[in-house]
């Protein structure tokens, strides 16, 4: 564990630094297609999963657990796998060697009674409410975006006005599958998004498609997730043929059913095809008779993005359809546009105009940033994006249902050359708030001082020894973080958990952690460091279950 942990510590905090991969097999240890043997990685998870998979069968079956709940809990929150790491694995240690003279039973009591006591005292003392603006949305996609230092400001700006359009949507969710980015070559502060609208590069074609129409108003669009063209059906593949006219009705037989599934298309009226297979050029030349742009090769993500926006079902078999439906008309439905486009020197599909009455439609970015930033740039913006809509809600969850209106929504918007850089105008956010907690080690150390004082003053058996344990664990977070900000870890974290130690209990006092900016230790609350509240309480939470069930397993069987 201890030496796993070294390897990804330059990760984590302010100044932490990008781990550049090369690797002969990038494709398969980080379960990607990647055009090269080099990866530049700032992203914990991803780290941590890469040196899983090259050590697959050589490291502890306890550390794969491990590795398998950073995965859940990045799932769901998207930050803080290397905070929640580190207090994982310093429970461990500290806890496992309690196992010699003190139960099982017991050291897990005393892991709940501290989980309890860490929700209150966070609920009542840790939590803060801030003002829904932009500056306080600035400083939690600060602590986010660390790693990106040239382009954070930028990048925010596309963050927060992205984060502010998701939430017109009827239950202020984020939904992954209807936000399309992508990445192009250029300055991140020429990016532009485009709304109810999907763009996606031009998938493979053959020669044919350079007769289809480039402009279509109003296209009927099908959906397929089956190949059309003419080929051998599977379950023909062992078809026996005795004489030269078997073999002739054969491929009459399958002519006749590659020209009724032709007819089926053109029969309903469709202007696009739009399938996740192949559409053959002979195919594509018969459809372009009938002016049906044929667009295959395409991902089955983008395909559902479009069934939701149009609610149009996805055929995965046209004959199976019309048998089972007794009828020969396939779906199809209609947006406001269709158009080639190129975009940084590659051709891109556009499709625009879901219906005025589609909420959860879907918003396209074309994110522009330098080549080696790209992979990086993407999966920050997606991660700052949860780490907001994670912002909105308390500890408790009891304000997830606000609602945010927009009173004018622009078709296409170039998100930082708008001539207002207000980005609240024409959103109803009275009585909106941000619910956070004291970054730089603030909140661990605060924690970690109480506990101790909860041990001290509740107990005097072996949970008092259980909980004074625990309560050091949280130690390691502004231990790792100073000591990353070439600070004196041991003074750092020192000072920090006697001045919480010795601090009233009034909700007033200042909140001292690491200020990688000033050298030293401030106010986080007064200097805006600070992070979303439930995310810090899902990563204590999350650590601590974990931890319960590593203490109950005492080996593993390898059945081979």
């Amino acid at each position: 564990l201890n030496g796993f942990l070294d390897n990804i510590l330059s990760l984590f905090g302010p100044n932490s630094l990008c781990k550049l991969v090369i690797d002969k097999n990038l494709e398969s240890n980080f379960k990607k297609n990647e055009n090269s043997n080099i990866l530049l990685v700032n992203d914990g998870k991803e780290i941590i999963n890469y040196y899983n998979n090259i050590n697959v069968g050589t490291i502890s079956p306890f550390l794969e657990m491990i590795v398998s709940a950073i995965n859940t809990h990045s799932i769901e929150d998207y930050d803080g796998a290397l905070t929640f790491y580190i207090i994982t694995v310093s429970m461990i240690k500290k806890l496992y060697p309690l196992l010699t003279y003190l139960s099982k039973n017991s050291i897990i009591n005393g892991l709940l009674k501290a989980e309890n006591y860490i929700y209150k005292i966070m609920k009542d003392k840790v939590e803060k409410k801030l003002e829904f603006n932009q500056n306080n949305l600035r400083a939690i996609l600060k602590t986010t975006l660390n790693s990106i230092p040239e382009e954070q400001e930028n990048l925010s700006d596309i963050i927060i006005k992205l984060f502010l359009k998701l939430l017109n949507r009827p239950d202020c969710s984020f939904d992954l599958d209807q936000l399309n980015i992508i990445n192009a070559i250029g300055n991140i502060n020429q990016s532009q998004f485009y709304d109810n609208t999907i763009i996606f590069p031009q998938p493979f074609i053959y020669a044919g498609y350079n007769q289809a129409p480039k402009y279509i108003k109003k296209p009927k669009i099908l959906l397929l997730n089956q190949s059309v063209e003419l080929k051998h059906q599977p379950e023909n593949i062992k078809y026996l043929v005795k004489s030269a006219t078997d073999y002739l009705d054969f491929i009459n037989a399958e002519w006749d059913q590659y020209l009724s599934v032709i007819d089926l298309i053109i029969g309903s009226g469709c202007d696009v095809i739009i399938s996740t297979k192949i559409i053959d050029d002979i195919s594509i030349q018969k459809l372009l008779r009938k002016n049906i742009v044929c667009l295959g090769r395409v991902k089955l993500k983008i395909l559902k993005s479009f069934s939701k926006n149009l609610n149009v079902p996805i055929i995965n078999n046209i004959e199976e359809y019309v048998k089972n439906n007794n009828t020969d008309i396939l779906p199809t439905a209609i947006c406001n546009s269709y158009k080639e486009e190129m975009i940084s020197l590659k051709k891109y599909e556009r499709f625009e105009g879901f219906g005025p009455d589609n909420k959860n439609h879907s918003i396209s970015i074309v994110l522009k940033s330098p080549i080696y930033l790209s992979d990086i740039i993407k999966k920050s913006l997606i991660k700052g994006l949860n780490v907001l809509f994670r912002s909105i809600l308390s500890i408790d969850n009891s304000n997830n249902d606000y609602e945010y209106d927009i009173s004018q929504e622009k078709e296409s918007l170039n998100v930082l050359n708008e001539e207002s850089d207000d980005y609240f105008s024409g959103y109803n956010l009275t009585n909106r708030y941000l619910y956070v907690c004291p970054g730089g080690g603030a909140t661990e150390s605060f924690l970690s001082s109480k506990l101790k004082q909860f041990a001290l003053s509740n107990y005097t058996d072996e949970l008092q020894l259980i909980i004074e344990e625990i309560s050091d664990c949280f130690l390691d977070v502004p231990f790792h973080l100073s000591n990353n900000s070439c600070l004196n870890s041991t003074i750092i974290s020192s000072i920090l958990f006697n001045t919480y130690l010795n601090s009233s209990n009034k909700d007033s006092h200042a909140w001292p952690g690491i200020d990688v900016d000033q050298r030293g230790i401030s106010d986080m609350i007064t200097n805006n460091i600070v992070e979303s509240s439930l995310i810090k309480w899902n990563i204590i939470k999350r650590a601590i279950t974990i931890v319960s069930v590593l203490l109950s397993t005492e080996y593993c069987i390898d059945q081979k």
